[in-house]
């Protein structure tokens, strides 16, 4: 395998008749037992259900987020009847659970309305409908270049993350994936290098594209990412400021927002905890923000020094592919 080439898409014959995936594509795995079906079939059919009932007790724009929305963007690939093989081992490798996303203010509004007791609701994880399919609820805001894009799977219509929003997300969590709840650093999956090399192929079936208009599209699209996640939220915070909402309050909410907190005494306190001591000059900087776009600035350089620097998509995908080659190297 030529590792400067691992994250390249596959080609349309592979995703059509089938391709060998690396092992181990997810650190937990729940087979789909599909019986004489494609399993990519029973899937859909299942994401269709799942959609069908959530609209039927909430009135929430949400999103099917994880494999389940790749899965359903590939499923367009079909409108000729052509089969996409490749699935059927990346769906037998998968967790293959049911990822929901809403906006973060609409969640506790959300799992009232599916009737969740307090400990799904607790849990943000529990059954809606007929109780067929348990699903995973999160809050996930819209990204402001990347619009949530409707979907179809048998006349029942919902929404998807758009393909370049699935691909950035899927090669920024191989670069740095992040902590667990527990505060434990979080494993490498295989199976977001597998979906990132899937979503390219599906941008170049879909558009006609080549591989190097695709990642020229791609590149295009990066900076657009990395503004709307890093600083996602920011800008609505600085409007709160610019109205004279003193800004310990506003600190004082997001953190008891994000984090759970019923009560926050001290904010600089808590922002060192999680930004770190080094920060201590910048949340100074913050807190004593006089106006809103001093405090849009302060957040911004805040939230940089806890990202480090901006990663060119040259640089990212180098990053992504070097660690999706140590996840699949053969072990000696």
């Amino acid at each position: 395998m030529d590792s400067e080439a691992s994250l390249s898409a596959y080609t349309p014959d592979q995703v059509k008749k089938g391709e060998k995936l690396p092992e181990r594509i997810s650190s937990i795995a729940h087979n789909v037992e599909a019986g004489e079906k494609l399993k990519l079939d029973l899937v859909t059919e299942n994401v269709a259900e799942v959609t069908t009932a959530i609209k039927g007790k909430t009135l929430e724009k949400f999103v099917v987020l994880g494999s389940m929305g790749m899965y359903a963007t590939l499923n367009e690939l079909r409108s000729d009847g052509q089969q996409l093989m490749i699935l059927e081992q990346r769906i037998a490798g998968g967790k293959n659970d049911y990822d929901i996303g809403v906006r973060p203010e609409a969640l506790a509004t959300a799992m009232s309305s599916f009737a969740w007791n307090p400990e799904a609701q607790k849990l943000q994880r529990g059954y809606v409908g007929e109780g067929r399919q348990m699903v995973d609820l999160m809050g996930r805001g819209e990204l402001l270049h990347f619009p949530w894009r409707e979907t179809n799977i048998n006349g029942v219509t919902f929404f998807v993350q758009s393909p370049e929003e699935m691909i950035f997300e899927k090669m920024t969590a191989l670069i740095n994936p992040g902590n667990e709840d527990t505060g434990e650093a979080r494993m490498r999956e295989v199976k977001w290098g597998v979906d990132t090399k899937l979503l390219k192929t599906y941008l170049i079936m879909k558009n006609g594209w080549t591989e190097a208009q695709t990642e020229e599209h791609l590149a295009s699209k990066w900076n657009d990412y990395i503004e709307d996640t890093r600083y996602q939220g920011v800008s609505g915070l600085s409007q709160e400021v610019e109205t004279g909402k003193p800004v310990a309050e506003v600190v004082k909410e997001v953190i008891q927002k994000r984090l759970g907190k019923e009560q926050v005494d001290n904010p600089k306190q808590e922002l060192l905890a999680i930004f770190g001591q080094q920060s201590e000059t910048l949340v100074d900087t913050l807190l004593q923000s006089s106006t809103g776009s001093d405090f849009y600035v302060a957040m911004k350089n805040l939230l940089d020094q806890r990202a480090g620097g901006k990663l060119a998509y040259t640089e990212a995908t180098s990053k992504a592919t070097t660690e999706f080659n140590k996840l699949i190297a053969p072990s000696n």
